[in-house]
């Protein structure tokens, strides 16, 4: 016998046992309702056994694991649902095929890094894991030819096993590191931990706020109880600057529950529109930052509906709402039967519930929201004229897929305008094939070599609909995608552009373009935010998720000819002094990164953009009245407390000169032609040419 294993006839092989440490009823009872969809094998019970009031994650294991008779035994996060109804069959199966394997996971390790830090290392497996913002789909090695791969060590959201070998409560008395510790204690067994391949997720995991104070006292704990595993150091400075950040996050986080508490949403919209929300990995924040979006599309939107939840007289009471709306739209979207969807519907119906919640809520917590939109949401009467814009030029290999993810939209009431630049390939050939089926499309044929911003302005002109979609040649789009954003502008007459997240398709996704990658899959922010991104050159729009009101498109004035790489920019900065924009936070665009060529040709686009970068700073900084400079740029002026008109012209100036601009603009000839000015730079900014 094994160490610590017990006899094989002290268990029952015909039981399963669902082990789960909880503190929280609700996350409990959501955790339940998946288990209690799963189909059981004939000859099989289960059981379910809920740990509270543990001591900490191994110490509660233990005891769920003394409780039970039951050889297969599913230690469970109560804030993990199984999705896939078939896993128990699954699990069995793994075991049955090889018994040397002692514990199956969803995700996992192949290599343990040598500090033992694995919050980033989990590299195997399949995952979809709610972040607070949106859901994440994780899938790491998998090989389709094989049922499961051999890992290191295993993620605690679940952990299966078949054998029954201690926790070690004795070294880890806290809530990290138990399943990194569970695991190697397996392998010392002469058992094999593995994650499955998962062609779908078999698990979605509600992820809470992450409490990482402890976590260096337990990695420091692991190396020196694994030393065979573990030969790095933790560097004091890293865990400083980890500590720093967790410090402000929950500083953050208190402060705004605090104003939470006390229904200042005017303060709390404030708040969160000055901070990076990107930096921080904190559910509750980026919870509160969706209500308070929920909170200011009811006020725009035409449907005059406000959620209830607003009248919760706590956020702990807030929270809970929210969280059960979001259960319920998760159950909805996996198609269960509950008894909740039905509640939801007609809380919608009361207007107790927006379309807006609905909206926001279901694009945070399911990959693919149509049957949501379906079953909860209202639809367009009457379908208003929208123009597709595609400009093509010798796109032959890609410029299909293009057409025909804009002809199998669910939208319908569209034209399509088709401009060819000459393609000297099979692009017209493609092009006069898909306009002879489809009488939407209009086709357009130049004699003459234009630019993109040149063609797409053409079209734009001859443009009949209420709306401009434009989309490049090889980039794609979901088929509801002009459906939710025609929505969701027609509801709210305030917003002139309806964006989305961006997937990235190509040989080089998120490796070379991981920026780019990141940069479409923006939180909504305020216009004046939005303005100052594009000034410092972060762009987070891309132009084949735009749909814009066509007066907007005319107003900003098309795009600009004197631009060749930041024309887009350009525009949406025009745009954004005239509309707002927003951002639908699902992935209903997938961009093709086409590459910037080699060599030479790399360098000339980046000299370009670099150009024209400055050209337009230069012209917006000029062009912009001062009260408007200092609401979108005060933080980043010398003096915040700037009143006076020659004061700002400084800071205008000071702006410029610390972004590299040559001087050569006319806020600097303005400036410097004006004596106070002059004096107030060498003796208050102590800045001189």
């Amino acid at each position: 016998m094994k160490r610590g294993e017990k006899r094989g006839s002290d268990l029952n092989d015909s039981q399963i046992a669902f082990i789960i440490c909880s503190n929280s009823i609700q996350y409990y009872n959501e955790c339940v309702r998946y288990i209690q969809d799963l189909r059981i094998p004939e000859g099989y019970e289960t059981d379910i056994i809920c740990v509270q009031e543990a001591e900490s994650m191994a110490q509660g294991y233990n005891a769920g694991m003394r409780a039970s008779e039951a050889k297969y035994k599913i230690y469970l996060h109560q804030d993990t649902f199984i999705i896939n109804k078939d896993f128990i069959y699954e699990i069995l199966k793994i075991f049955g095929d090889d018994e040397r394997i002692g514990m199956v996971g969803v995700l996992g390790a192949t290599e343990l890094p040598e500090d033992a830090d694995l919050c980033f290392k989990w590299n195997a497996g399949h995952i979809e894991a709610y972040t607070g913002m949106t859901t994440i789909h994780g899938s790491g090695s998998q090989d389709r030819y094989r049922a499961t791969i051999e890992v290191k060590a295993i993620d605690g959201l679940m952990m299966v096993t078949q054998y029954d070998v201690p926790w070690r409560e004795d070294l880890l008395d806290g809530w990290d590191f138990y399943d990194v510790s569970q695991s190697l204690e397996m392998h010392k067994c002469g058992y094999k931990v593995v994650v499955p391949n998962q062609e779908m997720p078999w698990c979605y995991h509600d992820c809470g706020v992450s409490k990482m104070g402890s976590y260096d006292f337990y990695r420091t704990k692991i190396i020196a109880a694994y030393p065979e595993e573990f030969s790095g150091c933790i560097y004091e400075q890293q865990v400083e600057k980890k500590k720093k950040v967790l410090e402000e996050t929950e500083k953050i986080r208190e402060g705004l529950i605090r104003l939470m508490d006390l229904k200042a949403y005017v303060e709390v919209e404030e708040l969160i529109s000055r901070l990076d929300l990107e930096k921080f990995s904190d559910t509750q924040i980026f919870e509160i930052a969706c209500l308070m979006e929920i909170n200011a599309l009811e006020r725009d939107s035409i449907n005059n509906t406000k959620s209830e939840w607003y009248a919760c007289e706590n956020w702990n009471h807030l929270r809970t709402y929210y969280t059960w709306v979001r259960f319920v739209l998760l159950r909805a979207g996996y198609g269960r039967e509950d008894e909740r969807i039905g509640e939801l519907r007609e809380k919608i119906i009361q207007g107790k519930v927006s379309y807006d919640a609905i909206r926001k809520i279901a694009a945070s917590v399911l990959k693919d929201t149509a049957y949501i939109h379906g079953l909860f949401l209202n639809k367009i009467e009457k379908e208003p004229l929208v123009s597709v814009i595609l400009y093509v030029f010798n796109g032959e290999s890609v410029v299909k897929q293009t057409i025909e993810s804009i002809v199998a939209q669910s939208y319908k009431n569209m034209e399509i305008i088709i401009f060819d630049d000459c393609s000297t390939d099979r692009s017209k050939e493609i092009v006069l094939r898909f306009a002879k089926e489809d009488m939407r499309i209009r086709t357009f044929f130049s004699d003459t070599r234009r630019e993109i911003w040149q063609g797409e302005n053409i079209c734009a002109e001859l443009a009949q609909g209420r709306y401009i979609a434009v989309i490049r040649q090889g980039d794609v789009w979901l088929k509801n995608k002009l459906e939710k954003q025609i929505l969701f502008l027609e509801e709210h007459p305030s917003y002139g552009i309806c964006f989305t997240w961006v997937d990235i398709f190509g040989e080089m996704k998120r490796t070379k373009w991981y920026q780019l990658y990141e940069r479409f899959f923006s939180m909504n922010n305020k216009n004046n935010e939005w303005i100052r991104m594009l000034f410092y050159g972060k762009n987070p729009f891309c132009t084949s998720s735009a749909c814009i009101r066509k007066d907007i498109f005319i107003s900003a004035g098309t795009y600009y000819n004197r631009l060749v790489c930041l024309y887009d920019e350009y525009f949406w900065l025009k745009a954004l002094s005239e509309t707002s924009a927003y951002i639908i936070q699902e992935k209903l665009t997938w961009y093709r990164e086409m590459g910037y060529g080699k060599g030479g040709e790399q360098l000339d686009l980046i000299s370009s953009r670099r150009y024209e970068l400055q050209w337009i700073r230069e012209k917006m900084i000029t062009e912009m009245s001062l009260s408007r400079f200092v609401q979108i740029f005060k933080r980043d002026m010398q003096d915040k407390n700037a009143l006076e008109e020659k004061e700002i012209l400084c800071e205008k100036i000071l702006l410029l000169h610390k972004l590299g601009s040559d001087l050569e603009g006319e806020v600097i000839s303005g400036l410097m032609a004006d004596k106070e000015c002059r004096e107030l730079l060498k003796t208050k900014y102590k800045f001189s040419l």
